[in-house]
């Protein structure tokens, strides 16, 4: 009887793993259809690197992803979690797929929660160093200091690479006239707006107008898809601006 290999098991993913997956099953599928446009359906890609997680709807379905970068194609495609094979494995594997007891068995570390992250710095007094003008600083403390080579200077003076020297030529002198109105060949101009008027300005909303001068062109060419990239429901031109103007009311806010 002939026998049967067993599947390798995938290795668990994290940002920089490296693994491999059938071509058909990444997403937005018309950059694989256009670089594969044969064989998309039975091709296998290789070297495909992980560089973050998320959920996207897939199927109609939300379903947790990985974002990855696929050689020869330069936009970040998505797959389904389940139909990628990591091969490499990651510095840190992704909190979704760490283990309580995680004896990790392809070595890699496993990324410690962000509370862990933050009580464990706020209980190290592994890289803080006392003021030397503290209160709390004894003589011992800046004799210590000192004696490593740090120096106090005492003087307020620039230092040398950023002093400045009046020019040795030419006068300084305070004008009694204005040279924008002393010159004829200079003309105050009202400021205008192209390809729309002052009167179209004058009923155009504070939105509308804000909206003029703000790069909206950027907000929807590349902070919002970005952004969505992390976001189980995907967010509009509409909620972004609810957004920026929560900050506003926020930072003008008195009282």
């Amino acid at each position: 009887n002939a026998s049967v290999m067993p599947r390798k098991k995938s290795l668990r993913g994290g940002v920089g793993a490296v693994g491999s997956a059938m071509a058909k099953y990444f997403h937005p599928n018309e950059h694989i259809h256009e670089k594969y446009p044969e064989n998309f359906q039975t091709r296998r890609l290789e070297n495909v690197t992980i560089i973050g997680d998320g959920t996207e709807l897939v199927r109609q379905q939300q379903q947790r992803c990985y974002y990855c970068t696929v050689p020869g194609i330069d936009d970040v495609l998505h797959i389904v979690a389940k139909h990628f094979k990591v091969e490499q494995p990651p510095a840190i594997i992704f909190e979704e797929e760490r283990l309580p007891t995680d004896a990790s068995p392809n070595g890699s570390a496993v990324a410690p929660s962000l509370s862990d992250q933050v009580e464990e710095s706020r209980r190290s007094l592994q890289d803080v160093e006392r003021n030397v003008l503290s209160r709390q600083a004894s003589a011992e403390d800046i004799a210590e200091l000192r004696g490593r080579g740090i120096e106090v200077y005492d003087d307020d003076e620039p230092a040398p690479e950023n002093s400045w020297a009046q020019p040795s030529v030419g006068e300084w002198f305070t004008p009694t006239i204005c040279p924008r109105r002393a010159n004829s060949n200079i003309f105050d101009h009202e400021g205008e707006w192209k390809g729309v008027t002052w009167d179209e300005i004058g009923n155009m909303s504070e939105l509308d107008l804000f909206r003029m001068t703000f790069p909206e062109f950027f907000i929807l060419e590349v902070i919002i898809p970005v952004t969505n990239h992390r976001l189980a429901t995907h967010m509009t031109l509409q909620e972004f601006y609810v957004w920026l103007g929560c900050n506003f009311f926020t930072a003008l806010f008195t009282g």
